[in-house]
């Protein structure tokens, strides 16, 4: 009588577990390196530049970089909301905030400010809730933040946006509210246009 050997008893042979064996033979990692992880990532953060003052993009928020180009005017708005950008079939308003808050130069035209670059926009959160912001250069990846004691004084528009700042070695990092701020721009053009 001829008999085949099943697959494990086989000299040498495999032996598949199950999945739910399997998965009762896994051991976590050990939870330091995991919080070493989860650290790493929560350090690095992304900076922008609006004239004088540095911000920082929120933890989490989606955001992207596009190229100036001509925002659609808004008829009777104030000259620091630039206009729309359509993004992917939704519009999106685009504010100069360095107009607001009187920390620099109107740049809407788009012109070199001699130092090489010309301003883009950050487009913050997506959808129906994505708006824009001129910034002065590409943002910038940032780690080693330290939390300031004391926010530094800040323009009286900007006050009750930041509830925090960050320093490093190129100098204080502002975590900026950014809906609360944008909501409030919004509100002021609409008055403005009544």
């Amino acid at each position: 009588m001829d008999r085949s050997l099943d697959a494990a008893e086989r000299p040498g042979a495999r032996v598949w577990l199950r999945p739910s064996q399997a998965l009762e033979r896994f051991e976590a990692p050990e939870a330091p390196r995991l919080r070493m992880a989860e650290e790493g990532r929560s350090r690095l953060r992304y900076g922008y530049r609006v004239g004088s003052l540095s911000f920082l993009i929120p933890s989490g928020a989606g955001s992207e970089v596009v190229p100036l180009t001509s925002p659609a005017a808004i008829p009777n708005s104030p000259d620091w909301l630039l206009g729309v950008v359509n993004l992917r079939g939704s519009l999106a308003p685009v504010f100069d905030l360095a107009i607001v808050l009187g920390v620099g130069e109107d740049r809407a035209a788009g012109r070199d400010d001699g130092s090489g670059t010309k301003p883009m926009i950050l487009i913050l959160d997506k959808g129906e809730r994505a708006a824009g912001v001129l910034i002065d250069d590409l943002p910038r990846p940032l780690t080693g933040l330290r939390p300031v004691a004391q926010v530094p004084q800040l323009p009286e528009a900007l006050r009750a946006f930041v509830p925090a700042a960050y320093a490093d070695d190129a100098g204080i990092w502002l975590e900026l509210g950014y809906e609360g701020l944008l909501l409030e721009l919004g509100a002021r053009a609409e008055r403005a246009a009544a």
